[in-house]
């Protein structure tokens, strides 16, 4: 006997196959027409018919087949599994999630149809299946569906503003996609932008740019730059562990002492609320803030050259290298260091007082007990405020642009960062969107490369992984003893 969740099954997972045939044949009859007419219509002068429509309607093609197929298979699976409704329903509310993704990224984007139509009406039958499913004798089941309901919005939300602007970035990465003469025009360039970026194609030119890097290094004590986005790497590299270091260091300092029961400092609370103050501010505002104090007749040139006279002339802070650099470096670890110290504050007194009670008994000192104690338990704080900065860091654009109030970070491009030169590809004339989007890709792969080796080293070391190093370290010592008697 069928359950009302299984019947319900039933008639979605039928709906489902129906529409997965409809958008197959749909997307075959679209590209087969568009084929067959793209002479006629490239000689009329249209878009359509173009390379680059040629291209669309291929990208459309595959996405007709394979939301058809997804449907299709759903739908039928669906039907097969409707007597086991806990997987049925999981199963076709995972599917029509998926396909929810392209309905509601096809509506933002205005290119709403059918297959947008089919995905949004028939993800409502979820919730019915599962309200349709939960008996009184299977309320855990019930319960748990019900967890599933309540997280899928975020889940939506994720994928369709996350997920797939990464996914429409790294396919458009792969285009010339740029607007000339107001409207679209892309071709498929394959890895043209990524090889423009990085300046090589192939392991000789690529070893040619390493040998120049480090001859420039260590002969004549300047850094080699093969073109402007090497140049914004190496500026974004150079700012962030700049910034990074000392706002780490200040913050665990500050944490120290305020969490410590020897000093026992007294308005703590007031402090904490002033170090954090820089972060309430937008970066527009502190960048435009001190843009106008160091300008050459700002009231710091004016205080030093008028009212001390340590000064002779008013100087251009944004004209120098050095001290261009040394502004931004300053006003990232100056809006951060608080919240950094905050996070740390919060991670320390989370620290149980034994351990440093014990410690005291032994006769340790304040300093082993923040290296011995302290520093190690706070490793899963210090990743994630690694990971986090990481990530802001090499995404820094609002203040060294405000500050050098240049798009190309000058002087001599010593402030442009990698998000400063993606917005140059983008921006009025060049308007090279494909190249943007291989320089956000870059950065993409940059940050989670760095990001995933930081998780491998600050990774928990268990007993077992100490114990396989520990026989590693014994069998190489016995090799090399039975080498050497060997000798």
């Amino acid at each position: 006997m069928r359950t009302r969740g299984g019947v319900f099954l039933i008639v979605a997972g039928v709906l489902m196959a129906a529409f997965g045939v409809f958008a197959i044949v749909s997307g075959i009859l679209n590209f087969a027409a568009v084929w067959v007419l793209r002479d006629a219509l490239n000689s009329a002068n249209l878009t359509y018919g173009t390379p680059a429509h040629m291209a669309f309607s291929w990208f459309s093609f595959i996405s007709w087949i394979v939301c058809g197929v997804v449907y299709l298979a759903v739908g039928i699976i669906g039907v097969i599994l409707h007597g086991n409704l806990r997987r049925a329903r999981m199963l076709m509310f995972l599917g029509i999630l998926a396909l929810y993704v392209y309905a509601l990224s096809a509506f933002v984007l205005g290119n709403f149809d059918l297959r947008s139509l089919g995905a949004m009406v028939l993800l409502l039958l979820i919730p019915a299946c599962f309200i349709a499913g939960a008996r009184r004798n299977q309320s855990s089941v019930a319960i748990n569906d019900w967890g599933y309901i309540f997280i899928s919005p975020f889940v939506l939300i994720f994928l369709a503003f996350i997920a797939y602007p990464i996914y429409n970035t790294f396919s458009m990465s792969t285009t010339d996609a740029r607007i000339m003469g107001g409207r679209w025009i892309i071709n498929p360039v394959g890895m043209d932008n990524f090889q423009e970026l990085l300046g090589f194609s192939n392991l000789a030119e690529f070893g040619e740019i390493f040998r120049n890097f480090f001859y420039h290094l260590f002969s004549h004590g300047d850094v080699y730059v093969h073109n402007m986005f090497h140049q914004a790497v190496l500026n974004t590299w150079i700012l962030w562990l700049l910034n990074f270091v000392p706002q780490m260091i200040l913050a665990l300092v500050l944490a120290a002492m305020f969490t410590s029961t020897t000093y026992k400092l007294k308005g703590t609370n007031f402090f904490k609320a002033m170090y954090f103050l820089p972060n309430l501010m937008m970066p527009v505002t502190i960048a435009s803030l001190f843009y106008s104090y160091l300008a050459v007749h700002g009231p710091v040139n004016q205080f030093m050259v008028g009212t001390l006279g340590i000064w002779d002339e008013a100087r251009n802070f944004t004209s120098y290298v050095t001290d261009t650099r040394i502004v931004v470096i300053f006003l990232q670890t100056w809006m951060w260091f608080g919240q950094t110290a905050i996070v740390f504050v919060a991670g320390m007194t989370a620290i149980s007082p034994t351990f440093y009670e014990s410690a005291m008994i032994d006769g340790a000192n304040q300093f082993k007990m923040f290296f011995r104690i302290t520093l190690p338990l706070l490793k899963p704080i210090m990743l994630f405020v690694l990971v986090t900065s990481l990530v802001g860091g090499l995404g820094m654009f609002d203040i060294p642009l405000l500050f050098s109030q240049s798009p190309f970070g000058n002087p001599q491009n010593s402030v442009l960062t990698i998000n400063m030169f993606m917005n140059v590809r983008r921006s009025f004339p060049s308007m090279m969107f494909g190249s943007a989007a291989a320089v956000s890709v870059l950065l993409f792969l940059m940050s989670s490369v760095v990001a995933l080796f930081i998780f491998w080293a600050f990774r928990t070391q268990t007993d077992e992984d100490l114990a396989k190093r520990e026989a590693k370290k014994a069998a190489k010592a016995a090799k090399l003893q039975n080498k050497g008697a060997s000798a």
